[in-house]
């Protein structure tokens, strides 16, 4: 068997596993919560985190990847709140439906957008979508939809039977993407038929030496069995490159 061929067996047992070393403490200024939100019909755990005072710049959602979870993203989640931003991050209810998760985010951006539910006012109404893999492809989806959205912020995106590719000139926001060279756990870089159909396309940079994981942290040690070792300055400059493109989006 192919290393291609393993590869979602590998990932389906890793969902299983418990995550390997915890996320990092809250920071300084920071203010998380967990709810319990019903995304199409499931009832998902979704993480929230927001600056301490002021009014965040803006409500960035973070989607996971393909067999992991809202855990994954939690890093993120806290340098975004304590850099000013907002950060919702479920857990998405399909395996591999990414266009019910597609569904899933717009309809979570919608509920924020309208002010409709107590739990997701988060003092900004202004939307940027993001993603990690398959989750990204999902933001995708979702940003296709709304053209109300400040953009779409690509973690090493992976496209699924091409939907990626028959959504993306319909996503009228603009896009930034990062990602690894091209390896298996990327589907060798199948993101670029995306980006070359998108409207506007803000930056796309691969990040050097990077590997699938490094674009999730806290990561675990079977992504790293299957993708690559991550790199804590990789992550922590990745972290960072999305925050600079969540205030490029938010006009800094």
């Amino acid at each position: 068997m192919t290393r291609r061929a393993v590869l979602p067996f590998l990932l389906l047992l890793a969902s299983a596993l418990p995550l390997a070393g915890g996320a990092r403490d809250t920071l300084p200024g920071v203010v998380e919560r967990r709810v319990s939100l019903t995304l199409d019909g499931s009832p998902e755990a979704v993480d929230l985190y927001r600056p301490s005072t002021g009014t965040p710049r803006a409500v960035v959602i973070l989607a996971h990847g393909f067999t992991r979870s809202r855990a994954n993203l939690a890093e993120l989640g806290r340098d975004l709140a304590a850099s000013g931003f907002a950060a919702v991050v479920p857990n998405l209810p399909y395996l591999v439906d990414h266009t019910g998760n597609g569904r899933v985010l717009a309809r979570l951006a919608e509920r924020i957008e309208s002010g409709a539910e107590p739990d997701l006012d988060l003092g900004s109404r202004r939307i940027i979508l993001a993603g990690f893999s398959a989750g990204g492809l999902a933001a995708l989806l979702a940003a296709a939809s709304r053209p109300e959205a400040l953009g779409w912020i690509g973690l090493d995106p992976v496209d699924r039977a091409d939907r990626g590719v028959a959504a993306a000139p319909r996503v009228a926001v603009p896009a930034y993407v990062l990602r690894a060279p091209p390896a298996a756990c990327n589907a060798y870089a199948n993101s670029l038929a995306v980006i070359e159909r998108l409207p506007v396309v803000a930056e796309d940079r691969v990040v050097p030496q990077a590997s699938h994981c490094d674009f999730e942290s806290p990561t675990d040690w079977f992504c790293e069995l299957v993708c690559g070792r991550a790199d804590p300055v990789r992550q922590a400059a990745i972290r960072a490159a999305v925050i600079e493109a969540a205030k490029a989006l938010a006009g800094r």
